[in-house]
């Protein structure tokens, strides 16, 4: 089934997220960048962005998150 025809604005943070590229979070992160950008790539309004900062995106990096809803709105 093809992804609905809404705005849809993927945040992912980076890999400082993880502790250490040998934990689970560091050995599997790889993978999950390549799923979230194709997500976002196949959606008909979809657009990625990688944030520069941990996992708590809205503590530590509140602008991006503010852009990416101000652009799921603008829509």
């Amino acid at each position: 089934m093809p992804a609905p025809t809404v705005p849809f604005h993927m945040l992912v943070a980076t890999s400082e997220q993880c502790d250490s590229p040998d934990d689970i979070c560091g050995r599997t992160y790889p993978a999950y960048l390549e799923i979230t950008k194709a997500l976002s790539e196949d959606w008909p309004q979809g657009r990625f962005t990688q944030a520069g900062s941990g996992h708590e995106l809205y503590l530590t990096d509140s602008g991006v998150v503010v852009d990416a809803i101000n652009d799921v709105l603008q829509r």
